[in-house]
């Protein structure tokens, strides 16, 4: 027997729910760089020909032929309301639906609640023989909802075997949308449980400084960061916990398209105040930690890159797109070189060292920001960094468009000449650029030089992703992409 699977997108998404993302249909919630519709296409994927898939969306016509084919082949019916997602990876989605397919008899699947409360709504249902049917026809007739509403109450129940989030409540929903941890291959970030949050690395001494980092810190700038505690340091491994804030990080709200430019405005000043509060340090002579930093830290990070296995086929490519690895590392000296000489730069501030969006958390309704992840220290020394490099961390997710990149929002094309050429699903951030450059210009940093110091961070991360040589290369392309805006004189003019 065929299987007619039906992924429901129609659902209003609730107000106290959508305006933490700004979502109008939960399918378009993205998990972990895949959106919920992704998911569940992916996992019917798996399952074909005898399983398929129909999504239904609102202002969309109904695919007839597949409801009549359905009718026709006497398939049974696997209703997916789209507020339950399903967070498992494809292989154990496929699964759970397979086994969906395999019920005898028409059933539902029994949602868990919160404590004291009772699931309402319409819940994962499948629908054999005759109800598959009625179903299906009134699929035709646009009531099929109503069909439900009468059949699910008497309805054979069986256990949800994946723990289905509901996304319509608002606790849940900032639950699934605040555990989108995305971490580099020897760390591990989890919840232990609803309030709070274990870090756990390979990398026992980097974890060690991001601890200690917190204590370091003046108290006056001790209130932008979230307390970790409870440190512990194991044979293998080290682990420290914090706080579960239920605020979703800004990377997250930024790839999801969320903000207005007057809420992004509202954001950069709060991240502002914070850089106009970073501490000086009280010496003089800034150029060895710039030329640490935005030099030497790049210079150090191609060697590993070229001992990668993935470097034989990224260097065939960067080498058609712009000579190769080292000739953007050469040009980015160049410039370098060419745009510092003779500038007196701030004194190093204490930093906080790694602040992209995916490191702030953010309530738009609120106001409510923490900063997480500091790149740490094990004396106060340590946290002292060049004033533009916090700055620079935050083009890079403003302008540099890292997040989408890291998302996996973006492909690489050939031009007509077969150079490889990246291409962003962003949109259009021209006006949030413009704000962010502003801010920039009052704080006493100069844009140009912030997207010189910001191509620098491209090239540097590419061996930390060596895991993932299409992303190495959208980074490398990116990096070219911002010298030539840098190069360019008559933009800055």
């Amino acid at each position: 027997m065929t299987t007619l699977v039906v992924y429901d997108n129609t659902f209003d998404v609730p107000g106290d729910v959508s305006h933490h993302l700004s979502l109008s249909r939960f399918a378009d919630l993205r998990v972990r760089r895949r959106t919920l519709r992704h998911r569940i296409r992916a996992a019917v994927e798996r399952l074909r020909p005898n399983v398929q898939l129909l999504v239904e969306d609102r202002g969309t016509s109904l695919d007839d032929h597949k409801v009549r084919k359905a009718l026709h082949d006497g398939a049974r019916v696997v209703y997916v309301p789209s507020y339950l997602a399903m967070l498992n990876d494809e292989a154990t989605l496929a699964v759970y639906l397979e086994k969906l397919c395999l019920a005898e008899c028409s059933v539902r699947v029994v949602v868990a609640a919160g404590a004291g409360d009772v699931f309402e709504g319409l819940p994962v249902v499948v629908l054999v023989g005759t109800d598959a049917a009625d179903f299906l026809d009134a699929m035709r007739r646009g009531d099929h909802r109503a069909i439900l509403v009468d059949l699910v109450a008497n309805l054979e129940p069986v256990p949800d075997d994946i723990g289905m989030a509901d996304l319509r409540d608002p606790a849940q929903f900032l639950s699934v949308a605040t555990s989108t941890f995305d971490v580099r291959h020897f760390n591990s970030v989890a919840a232990t449980d609803r309030f709070t949050v274990l870090k756990r690395s390979s990398d026992k001494a980097k974890l060690r400084r991001e601890f200690d980092f917190f204590a370091l810190l003046p108290a006056e700038m001790q209130r932008y960061f979230v307390q970790p505690y409870g440190f512990k340091e194991e044979l293998e491994t080290a682990s420290y916990k914090m706080e579960r804030l239920f605020v979703p990080d800004v990377a997250v709200q930024w790839t999801h398209r969320a903000f207005t430019v007057q809420q992004f405005e509202q954001m950069l000043r709060r991240i502002f105040h914070f850089v106009s509060a970073r501490v000086e340090r009280a010496d003089s002579g800034a150029s060895p930690e710039h030329e640490g930093l935005f030099l030497s830290k790049v210079a150090e990070r191609v060697g590993p890159l070229e001992r990668t296995d993935i470097f034989p086929g990224l260097e065939a490519q960067c080498k058609v797109a712009f000579g190769g690895v080292r000739a953007l590392f050469e040009r980015y000296q160049r410039l370098y070189a060419l745009l510092t000489k003779d500038v007196r730069f701030p004194r190093p501030v204490l930093s906080h060292g790694d602040l992209c969006f995916s490191n702030i958390l953010y309530g738009r309704a609120e106001g409510t920001m923490k900063f997480i992840d500091a790149r740490g220290g094990s004396r106060l020394e340590d946290l002292y960094m060049p004033a533009y490099y916090d700055i620079a961390k935050l083009s890079h997710s403003v302008e540099g468009a890292y997040d989408f990149i890291n998302a996996g929002l973006f492909r690489i094309e050939l031009d007509d000449v077969n150079r490889p050429q990246l291409v962003i699903k962003d949109g259009d951030h021209t006006s949030y650029i413009r704000t962010f450059r502003k801010h920039c210009e009052e704080a006493g940093f100069v844009p140009r030089f912030v997207r010189l110091f910001e191509a620098s961070l491209f090239i540097s991360m590419t061996p930390l992703h060596s895991e993932s040589p299409l992303k190495v290369l959208a980074f490398l392309l990116n990096a070219q992409r911002i010298l030539d805006q840098v190069e360019d004189k008559a933009y800055w003019s």
